[in-house]
């Protein structure tokens, strides 16, 4: 999950993101997308050619991810790896974010905080989520850039591999506020 306050930071001028970005009710957090880990640093992609996501299926997740490329593009390079169509892939990414809940993020971007503090509030809010489950990825700068979840298979929460990285416990957070 990207966290779009961040992004439209640094790429909200762009046109071909103002869907996302320049619009009056800013995005919080948004489906990247839902995509499979291989052993070690070997992440199945571009698995099979694909068509591309219809028109329909577009609109009906667009909510999700607010950028009709970055559909395209991670159903085509993941999304082929791991469902049948398009529509199933979305689907049940969405699934995925529609049973999270999320610490007040308003909250948090005016708290001094640290990686380890946010994922304690995260998983406090998600029931049967543990620490080792998520990744936060942030800029050079400390800012909140992406949440990762781990998921088993079966699409439930895993504990994460190694090598899926992420920030320490103790790295200073700073987050962009959604106004």
């Amino acid at each position: 999950l990207s966290w779009s306050p961040q992004f439209c930071k640094e790429h909200g001028d762009e046109e071909k993101n103002a869907a996302q970005c320049d619009v009056p009710k800013k995005y919080g957090f948004i489906l990247h997308g839902l995509w499979p880990d291989g052993d070690g640093l070997k992440d199945p992609k571009w698995c099979k050619r694909v068509p591309a996501v219809s028109a329909p299926v577009l609109k009906q997740y667009f909510c999700a991810t607010p950028s009709v490329g970055l559909m395209q593009y991670e159903w085509a390079k993941h999304g082929s790896c791991i469902e049948s169509d398009a529509e199933r892939y979305f689907h049940i990414a969405t699934q995925q974010i529609a049973a999270l809940n999320f610490p007040d993020m308003e909250i948090q971007s005016r708290s001094q905080t640290t990686v380890g503090a946010f994922t304690a509030a995260f998983v406090a809010a998600n029931p049967g989520m543990a620490a080792d489950m998520v990744r936060l990825d942030v800029t050079p700068l400390g800012w909140l850039k992406e949440l990762r979840l781990c998921l088993g298979k079966d699409y439930r929460p895993a504990p994460c591999p190694r090598d899926i990285g992420g920030e320490d416990a103790d790295t200073r957070l700073r987050i962009w506020p959604a106004r």
